[in-house]
């Protein structure tokens, strides 16, 4: 979209990494995609335009969820996206991770499955009928830390029509089939 084309230039992101010119396509087409590549190779900048391009930020409602293993991890994502979209695609990116409970309207949550699914549970599942992507970062690091049963419990509320991206780093993916 020319919003997040605009929002790239101006955060200086002028060529695409190898991991953003294979799997961007993919995502914009709205396939389901697992992602794997290793760390520095711009996999969390992938994620920030694929929000971007997919959120309306017309539509009052929320349109993205991004978990992530940790507190420090979900608060970079949601600093990337609101950098390269808040000033031209005009989203609404909020941190759901320890004390911090979303208030108010956002179009993208970023954070880690516990406080994504208290996050749910205070606000109803209703909220997860908007949702056009679900991101699950780092799904190797939460699988060796326990996650599966938050994330499996997560990918349960999403709507059918949710698109799915799923991101590890290393080679191993083995416990993904639980989910």
């Amino acid at each position: 979209k020319p919003a997040v084309q605009c929002g790239l230039l101006r955060c200086s992101f002028f060529i695409p990494s190898g991991i953003q010119a294979k799997a961007l396509p993919f995502i914009i087409k709205e396939e389901n995609i697992i992602l794997q590549d290793h760390s520095g190779s711009g996999k969390t900048t992938l994620l920030a335009i694929a929000v971007n391009h997919v959120v309306n930020p017309a539509e009052n409602c929320l349109q993205a969820v991004l978990l992530s293993p940790t507190k420090e991890l979900a608060q970079q994502t949601a600093v990337l996206i609101e950098r390269i979209g808040s000033k031209y695609v005009c989203l609404r990116c909020s941190v759901c991770h320890g004390a911090v409970q979303v208030k108010g309207a956002a179009h993208v949550w970023s954070g880690t499955p516990g406080k994504i699914l208290q996050q749910f549970s205070n606000t109803g599942t209703m909220s997860a009928n908007t949702v056009r992507l679900l991101v699950i970062d780092e799904i190797d690091e939460m699988l060796s830390a326990g996650l599966e049963k938050q994330v499996s419990r997560i990918c349960r509320i999403m709507p059918e029509t949710c698109q799915v991206v799923v991101v590890s780093a290393t080679a191993s993916m083995s416990g993904m089939e639980s989910l």
